[in-house]
């Protein structure tokens, strides 16, 4: 009963034996009897179930923070959980025992000495730990989840592995190809905006953040014992004072450098080949040594022929010739571009930009208020150039600061997959086998055509006069920088290949083929470039006119970014 009190429950008398208890909302939870001193509960606490658990109960406590049995039970209370042994919990979460008056000995390790092994990742466990908790069922909150009650939905438990085990991450850029795909390193956590793991590499010190990473749940790096250094050959990085370096030091250098002036073929006929013994250092060390500077000519042995021959030079520079064209650099901002060289072109480019907005409905006035907090916008500028270098246009890019976007408020999921270089030789391959003519199109404004499922509002951007009594404005269409923008344009995009006659194949999603076999047609998809061949183009560049503002490119040259 006294718990009951604590947590500000009420208890009514129904009459002189019997009582109730009910929480601030009058609802039902115990009776009771005074007489007989039976309690009946009605109220059942909501328990996390997810269906992917670990079979090894261990694991699934440390992958879930280290909760108690209690909480086990209560989480997962269709599966038999039996009693187990956690050394960091018994480690942790150690009391005091009455002194007898003598230091008893260890009998196993870490017993009564905690050592932290990485004190620099404190921040790392304890941000992990507040990750946990808000996926852990919390008595305060009717043992709901905080993830729960903050989106009404479970979390999935799939993803959690245990803190400081061992992680084989994906390297981004190889040195060579024969070396390793992946790097050893140690889990410190979960990313911020995404599904992604934070990998401490201990060779660097360095966190990465990636999301693709092989995880070896029962090895755990920092427990390993640390081998003591062994007695190597000291460095002397500093010399002593009294020593000091003369000229004699390098006799063969100066004779070396008073040659250079000698004819080739004389120094050749002249000199004997003869074996100069290196005196080994007493001690390693560091010195001095004078440069020497090397002539490429005196470097050349024998009749050198045609001097014309001999390249000299670096290999000049592609499209040095167009180079003085675009040495001003883009403009930064707004008012850079509308006031700076070159601002006709840029107003024109930013009314075209402004007119694709307005054209695709891309958003609406709204009324502003305390619930709505809306994106900034900015505007990005790049000159851009045809396959030869030339300038071609001036563009002009409204785009959302979608780096100050929320996860779960204004985006949940943001994967969107991208066209393998490997699938576009498959098509190259195909069409030139069938020899079938191998097309480009452009999908002009292509994240403009998706459509967000969240409800998103930004401020009004720089530039657009219409509309002067709202300075917030609701979003029907994607945006550039919105996080999931590439997502919603891809499902789009789907949509409309699948009702044309087009299927993406199983290994690439962004690789479409036609699925009449009588009449075939590849198509590879890159962001907004189509890349297509087959026996129907122009039916196919009918069909995909009449869904999107399409920029017939002919047959394929030049492909930006691929």
């Amino acid at each position: 009963m006294t718990t009951f009190l604590r947590t500000h429950h009420i208890i009514k008398l129904l009459n002189k034996d019997k009582f109730e208890v009910v929480d601030r909302n009058m609802k039902q939870i115990v009776t009771g009897s005074l007489a007989s001193g039976n309690l009946t509960l009605y109220y059942t606490p909501k328990v996390l179930t997810t269906s992917t658990i670990p079979k090894n109960i261990l694991t699934l406590h440390q992958a879930a923070g280290h909760p108690s049995l209690e909480y086990l039970k209560k989480m997962f209370p269709k599966r038999n959980i039996p009693q187990f042994d956690c050394i960091t919990c018994s480690t942790c979460k150690m009391t005091k025992s009455p002194f007898s008056g003598s230091f008893p000995q260890a009998t196993r390790k870490l017993e009564f000495l905690h050592m932290d092994l990485y004190p620099s990742l404190w921040a790392e466990a304890a941000n992990t730990a507040v990750y946990l908790e808000n996926l852990t069922p919390s008595k305060n909150i009717d043992f709901n989840s905080p993830f729960k009650k903050r989106f009404n939905r479970e979390p999935s438990l799939k993803h959690l592995q245990p803190f400081g085990c061992l992680a084989i991450a994906l390297k981004q850029k190889l040195n060579s190809k024969f070396d390793e795909a992946g790097s050893q390193g140690i889990f410190l956590g979960y990313g911020e905006t995404h599904q992604s793991y934070r990998i401490l590499d201990p060779g660097t010190g360095n966190v990465k953040i990636t999301h693709y990473v092989k995880f070896l749940p029962n090895e755990f790096p920092s427990l390993k014992s640390i081998s003591t250094p062994t007695n190597h050959e000291s460095f002397v990085l500093v010399p002593n004072e009294t020593e000091t370096i003369s000229n004699e030091s390098f006799p063969t250098l100066q004779n070396q450098i008073n040659k250079d002036n000698i004819p080739i073929k004389q120094s050749l006929s002249n000199e004997e080949p003869t074996t100069t013994q290196i005196p080994l250092p007493t001690h390693k060390g560091y010195a001095w040594v004078p440069e020497q500077k090397s002539n490429p000519q005196n470097e050349i042995f024998g009749d050198v022929g045609n001097p014309g021959n001999i390249l000299t030079h670096q290999r000049r520079p592609r499209h040095h010739a167009n180079l003085a064209d675009h040495l001003s650099s883009d403009p930064k901002t707004y008012q850079e571009a509308i006031n700076g060289p070159n601002s006709q072109e840029w107003k024109a480019a930013i009314k075209s930009e402004l007119d694709n907005m307005i054209n695709h409905h891309v958003w609406t006035p709204t009324i502003s208020s305390k619930d709505i907090k809306p994106l900034s916008t900015t505007w990005v500028f790049k000159r851009k150039t045809d396959e030869d270098g030339n300038l071609s246009k001036f563009k002009a890019r409204l785009c959302v600061r979608g780096f100050s976007q929320k996860e779960g408020i204004d985006y949940t999921k943001v994967f969107s997959p991208t066209g393998r270089l490997s699938s576009l030789r498959l098509l190259l391959t195909l069409c030139h086998i069938n020899r079938f003519p191998i097309e480009q199109m452009d999908v002009r404004c292509a994240f403009l055509n998706g459509k967000p499922e969240e409800k998103l509002h930004i401020h009004r951007p720089l530039g657009y006069k219409d509309h002067p009594d709202s300075d917030v404005f609701l979003l029907k269409k994607s945006l550039y920088g919105l996080k999931q923008s590439p997502r919603c344009w891809h499902k789009i995009l789907k949509k409309t290949l699948l009702s044309i006659g087009l299927s993406p194949c199983f290994t690439d999603p962004f690789l479409y083929y036609s699925q009449n076999r009588e009449h075939p047609l590849w198509l590879f998809v890159h962001v907004d470039d189509l890349i297509f061949g087959g026996t129907w183009n122009e039916k196919f560049k009918t069909k995909i006119k009449n869904v999107f503002e399409m920029e017939d490119l002919g047959t394929v040259k030049y492909a930006l970014g691929i």
